[in-house]
């Protein structure tokens, strides 16, 4: 592992579920005192984390122990409850690792139950008061010089909590109260005034579960303000908001990992404190049933949470985890002791002290929801472990459809530090198919429509084209059939249908075409058959000539202009589509201007099929137009009696036009002879 080096033996005489780190004999280094048995000993550090035998300093000992200098000599001292009357007493470090007689402190008997001991100065003395939890109170003795004789209380709703923690909480330069009671409620008592006078004990959190004395404070998410975090029970942590707020009384209770269940056994299992890797803390624990690697924990500033857990070693049922610098070297290193022998261990610290690993996530597909098991590998550098939500061995199985943020670990091959980043996952199950141009409701209309599918770059059938769109024109009828799409994700295909058509084929109905008229021209006609066909427009009238026919009359006398008329024909399962004949009626006579003195323009036949005779101003250009305006026939240079033969031009009216020195001056309508009738059917 890059996090800690090799093991090194402590002991092979005794393995302990409670264990202090101090300089009891004033070297320079970190001794270790263990309960062995109903004894209480320590091991000598020779500075380089080589340890002596174990060195008896009370043969009997009953509960919790705390090591503090309560006399100021800079010696740490022993405070113990001894004896079958669970006495609290205190032992002077005599210097070189022997301590003095037990002097009684005060007598526990008259209170039901005891629970935690804590060495704290609470007065701001310099000189710790000796705290305890019994029934509903934390109770603490103020020092004087080592004596003992005031005492003070805090109400917390008992019972004897193991849980007792002292620190500064509020920020305010004193050392407040921490404890967890029978109703898994987290209360803090608060210094008022720096003196020891405590305010009444808040609730800051409930349902903040304990089961023995695993709870610690530390920054754990390096702001500044203390937490209180369980290593043991459930690792957990009680994030203290008040850096956060600006005002005291905000905690959240975050969870990492459940240890232990209903019915287990209590013991600690887990510890938390700064390990390395920057100002934020770190978690250490065994899971419940002891039958599990030890894992590791740290806090991640810049995703805001705990890592992954991250396995540290396999080595054995653990009992007893802590961290001490046991070699000099300023790095807290892991101690742990075997629950099934009498072998303690510590393991030198490794980690850098501040993370130089960088993490970069490529980015993830989109899923179906209904599709394989997805391989999560999108994390540089490798060899990480991904949590969340449907993750299981670096592979994401999805359960539901949504946005899931999952978590890539990685431990730094050098340096040990773990490294983070998060990133969200796409689940779909039915793509979303959306109309986006074009209008539904008539099955007859012949625009196209334009859909789009979310998640897109799929794959259109069905009735639609490739791109999506579905053609209602003439030409793509008759068709029936759903708008289909399947989005196809890496882990399989999703599908979706859309609108269902029934494209009936079109039924044309022509009128013929456009007629030209003069204002002088006879009636025109238009006849249909009955029931299939209806003709709409300006007649004049509309008889029905038979039980299967119709006619129309129209009178061009009704003057110059464009008269609309519409043809439609049905017939059931088809889609009507209407016709449209235009009759353009003129004034033929004379064009030009009534005031000008030219000679006339005049054509006689008129109408004609032949030949029809024109006189005009001499040395005037005819042109003949259609009625699109088009120049059917011209004559540069026109005598003023000119010929011309009509017999090779469609029937219709045309328009004859005079053009004297540039200018067209006359114009008259020739009407070619033909088929009176406008329309048939």
């Amino acid at each position: 592992m890059a996090q800690f080096g090799p093991a090194t033996l402590i002991t092979d005489q005794v393995s302990a579920s409670a264990l202090k780190t101090a300089d009891l004999d004033g070297d320079g280094d970190q001794d270790i005192v263990v309960p062995q048995g109903s004894a209480l000993v320590w091991m000598e550090n020779d500075g380089l984390g080589n340890f002596g035998q174990p060195d008896t300093i009370l043969p009997q000992f009953s509960g919790p122990f705390d090591l503090s200098d309560l006399n100021d000599d800079d010696d740490p001292d022993l405070v113990v409850i001894v004896g079958i009357g669970h006495d609290l007493v205190w032992c002077t470090n005599l210097g070189g690792g022997q301590f003095g007689l037990p002097q009684l402190i005060s007598t526990t008997t008259q209170w039901f139950g005891l629970g935690a001991l804590l060495c704290d100065d609470l007065t701001g003395d310099g000189l710790p008061e000796v705290l305890i939890t019994t029934d509903n109170f934390i109770r603490w003795f103020v020092n004087a010089g080592g004596n003992f004789t005031q005492t003070d209380s805090l109400d917390y709703g008992g019972p004897a909590s193991p849980v007792l923690l002292a620190g500064d909480m509020d920020m305010d330069g004193d050392e407040d109260l921490i404890t967890v009671n029978w109703n898994n409620f987290l209360r803090v008592g608060l210094n008022t005034d720096g003196t020891g006078s405590m305010g009444p004990s808040d609730i800051v959190l409930m349902n903040f579960e304990y089961l023995n004395a695993g709870m610690q404070l530390v920054d754990m998410d390096g702001d500044g303000d203390l937490d209180v975090v369980d290593a043991k029970n459930e690792v957990k942590w009680a994030r203290n908001r008040f850096v956060e707020d600006g005002v005291w009384g905000g905690f959240d209770n975050i969870g990492l990992i459940t240890l232990q269940g209903g019915g287990a056994p209590t013991y600690d299992v887990g510890w938390a404190g700064h390990l390395g890797c920057g100002s934020s803390a770190s978690i250490i624990w065994q899971t419940y049933m002891w039958d599990g690697p030890v894992q590791w924990s740290n806090y991640d500033q810049g995703d805001g949470a705990l890592t992954a857990p991250a396995d540290l070693m396999d080595p054995f049922r653990v009992l007893h985890i802590d961290v001490a610098d046991l070699n000099g070297d300023g790095a807290g290193d892991l101690i742990l002791s075997e629950r099934d022998t009498s072998l303690m261990w510590w393991y030198p610290n490794l980690l850098q002290q501040v993370s130089t690993i960088t993490v970069s996530l490529a980015p993830f597909d989109t899923l179906c929801a209904s599709g394989d098991p997805y391989p999560l590998d999108h994390a540089t550098p490798q060899g990480g472990i991904w949590t969340g939500l449907d993750v299981a061995g670096n592979v994401f199985t999805a359960s539901a459809t949504g946005m899931f943020a999952l978590t890539y670990t990685v431990s730094d091959p050098l340096g040990g530090c773990p490294g983070t980043a998060a990133q969200n996952i796409e689940v779909v199950g039915t793509p979303q198919i959306t109309l986006i141009s074009g209008v539904l409701g008539d099955d007859c209309a012949v625009s196209p429509l334009v859909y789009a599918a979310d998640p897109g770059g799929g794959t259109w059938s069905g009735i639609a084209d490739p791109d999506g769109v579905v053609d209602r024109s003439c030409a793509a009828r008759p068709d029936s059939g759903p708008v289909l799409y399947s989005f196809n994700a890496a882990n399989g295909v999703c599908a979706a249908e859309g609108d269902y058509f029934n494209l009936l084929a079109c039924l044309f109905y022509s009128m013929g075409p456009d007629v030209q008229s003069c204002t002088t021209d006879d009636i025109l006609t238009f006849t249909w058959t009955l029931p299939s066909v209806d003709v709409s427009g300006p007649f004049d009238s509309v008889v029905v000539v038979t039980p299967t026919s119709a006619a129309g009359y129209f009178d061009p006398a009704h003057g110059p202009g464009t008269y609309e008329f519409i043809g439609s024909a049905y017939s059931p399962g088809t889609c009507t589509i209407p016709d449209t004949l235009l009759v353009t009626v003129y004034i033929c006579t004379g064009l030009g201007d009534p005031a000008s003195a030219s000679p006339a323009l005049n054509i006689f036949p008129n109408p004609a099929n032949g030949i029809v005779r024109i006189t005009c101003p001499a040395n005037a250009k005819l042109r003949l137009l259609d009625a699109a305006g088009r120049t059917v026939w011209e004559v540069a240079k026109a005598r003023s009696e000119t010929l011309f033969d009509v017999n090779g031009f469609d029937a219709g009216v045309y328009l004859l036009c005079a053009e004297v020195s540039g200018c067209t001056r006359h114009g008259r309508c020739i009407g070619k002879k033909g088929n009176r009738d406008a329309g048939d059917d």
